[in-house]
């Protein structure tokens, strides 16, 4: 999967079909949005650093 051009698009389209197995308590698709979710926040902090951003100048919110 990793070597097809698509593979993002193929996995991002698995997104909404995982998310709503999650919000109807599926605990593998659960575990995977909850995996995704610290992989993003990981990212998030790890180009702050790299920006020499700080709190002044990110704002996050979830939900």
């Amino acid at each position: 999967m990793n070597e097809n051009k698509d593979a993002v698009f193929i996995i991002a389209g698995l997104a909404k079909s995982i998310i709503g197995l999650a919000e109807r308590g599926n605990e593998i698709a659960l575990s995977v949005v909850q995996e995704a979710t610290h992989n993003v926040a990981e990212y998030i902090l790890t180009l702050s650093d790299k920006l020499e951003y700080n709190e002044n100048y990110i704002v996050l919110a979830g939900n």
